[in-house]
């Protein structure tokens, strides 16, 4: 622990925000992203975070993560060793927290004698106005994106920003907002993709005092994204969404908590995995460069 808390005191004197430790794991693409959010009716609300890092060398075994909110602090711990160097390894921290307010996130690389061997440390700004953003493929050339937002306060407007490698986004369109509202409100605008690549999108959110917060991360296209894996938990059948190279989801794996490879699951149609063989527990899932945990119940 003391050893955690030196490395961690030594990054924060660098800066405050997105800080990593060139060691055993490194920041991911878009590290964070706010998956959902609702609210109580109240100053607080329910969100649910995804957390990403890459794993950069065979030393890290272990990844502790600790993210701190309003109302307290979550630790969890997880298994890389089996992993390969360059996984991309993302978890999903659901918690409640003011809606205006922030999180920190801090994932430590933990090495085969307990010591850190990397830390990566990333906060993100929870804001509540926006409590959905899809984008959904209505002919070859088009998109049409659609977002909901719950309370707004001196929102001025929604630039929506436009990338085909998910890192350098451009401005194709504004959208004036509501300003002030307590109501759920729905907003939608038609978008051209570019041609035979994956489109990413996401939501620059304009105050009238010249601040912003930007969106989740969607995709439209056939190549080069991310599998999304549902139900979870799951009882045997899991239907793969998202944009994901098929020869990826064809060379699947499944690991159980040890790093054993798992043999017992079937392809069961195109876009769905059967693991009705698999006993009960928490198993991990690469499909391409990215990994996700699934619960089997």
């Amino acid at each position: 622990m003391m050893k955690k808390l030196q490395l961690l005191i030594a990054l924060f004197a660098l800066t405050t925000m997105n800080i990593v430790a060139q060691a055993c794991i490194d920041t991911a693409s878009n590290s964070l992203t706010i998956l959902s959010k609702s609210s109580f009716g109240g100053p607080d609300c329910l969100f649910s975070v995804r957390f990403c890092v890459i794993k950069t060398s065979t030393e890290a075994k272990e990844i502790d993560y600790q993210v701190t909110a309003t109302y307290g602090t979550m630790t969890r711990t997880i298994n890389v060793g089996f992993l390969p160097v360059g996984s991309v390894i993302c978890e999903t921290f659901t918690f409640v927290a003011d809606c205006n307010s922030s999180a920190n996130f801090v994932a430590y690389g933990i090495n085969a004698n307990n010591d850190v061997c990397g830390v990566v440390v990333d906060f993100i700004i929870l804001p509540i106005r926006l409590m959905e953003f899809t984008a959904d493929k209505t002919s070859a050339s088009t998109a049409a994106l659609n977002w909901k937002t719950g309370v707004e306060s001196n929102s001025s407007h929604f630039v929506i920003q436009q990338s085909v490698d998910g890192r350098n986004f451009r401005e194709v369109s504004k959208v004036r907002a509501a300003g002030n509202s307590r109501a759920e409100l729905n907003y939608s605008q038609d978008v051209r993709l570019v041609a035979n690549q994956v489109n990413y999108f996401r939501l620059s959110m304009i105050d009238k005092d010249g601040s912003s917060s930007f969106s989740n991360i969607v995709t439209v296209g056939n190549r080069g994204g991310r599998a999304v894996l549902s139900p979870i938990p799951t009882q045997g059948l899991i239907s793969v969404d998202g944009d994901y190279d098929q020869a990826d989801l064809n060379n699947m794996s499944i690991y159980d908590m040890t790093g054993r490879k798992m043999t017992g699951f079937t392809k069961a149609g195109r876009n769905q995995i059967d693991i009705s063989n698999l006993t009960d527990g928490v198993y991990y899932v690469k499909i391409g460069e990215y990994t996700e945990k699934i619960i089997k119940e």
